[in-house]
């Protein structure tokens, strides 16, 4: 019996059973089971979209990015004042935002509907690579001025906080005339 086969036999028994929570979860466990191709397979056996599956997947890998962060943070307070700890905690960043750059990127390519990927702020990329290079400079920072260094870690965030500018938007001071 073919793998296909044997996770449609499986999910026949579980769907009656199985909510959209658990149904997800199921789904990407046996397509981790399987392995390379696991995705495709559980998404042919069960007629679920690939993008259902997939997303428990970028849901481990949100998380196992998020953990990275934690250690050089907790080395930051412990050691505010050690200029490998503060530029540790830069590097971390930096990475961890190229991370997320990669998964914004698969994101937009796999799992978006068409229609869709011209909605998100066409600048967000050119946004986050800017904030890589901003924690870099920070950690260099840090083996000058350790403050300075927490001063561009503080910055860095308040760079997607600003709303963006509208485009297009008509001039009715101009309209008025």
């Amino acid at each position: 019996m073919s793998s296909i086969a044997r996770i449609r036999k499986k999910y026949r028994a579980l769907r009656r059973v199985l909510n959209e929570r658990t149904r997800r979860l199921w789904a990407d466990a046996e397509a981790e089971e399987l392995g390379w191709g696991g995705i495709t397979a559980v998404a042919k056996a069960t007629g679920m979209p690939r993008a259902t599956i997939e997303r428990g997947w970028l849901k481990a890998i949100f998380l196992m990015f998020q953990s990275f962060v934690s250690s050089p943070t907790a080395m930051r307070e412990e050691y505010a004042t050690n200029p490998l700890a503060v530029s540790l905690v830069g590097v971390v960043m930096a990475v961890n935002t190229l991370l997320f750059i990669a998964l914004h990127a698969y994101i937009l390519r796999r799992l978006i509907k068409p229609e869709l990927v011209d909605a998100p702020d066409p600048h967000i990329i050119r946004k986050s690579f800017v904030s890589v290079f901003s924690y870099l400079i920070g950690a260099a920072a840090a083996w000058f001025i350790v403050q300075a260094a927490f001063l561009m870690y503080l910055l860095t965030p308040l760079f997607f906080i600003v709303p963006p500018t509208r485009r297009s938007e008509p001039n009715v001071a101009a309209d008025a005339r």
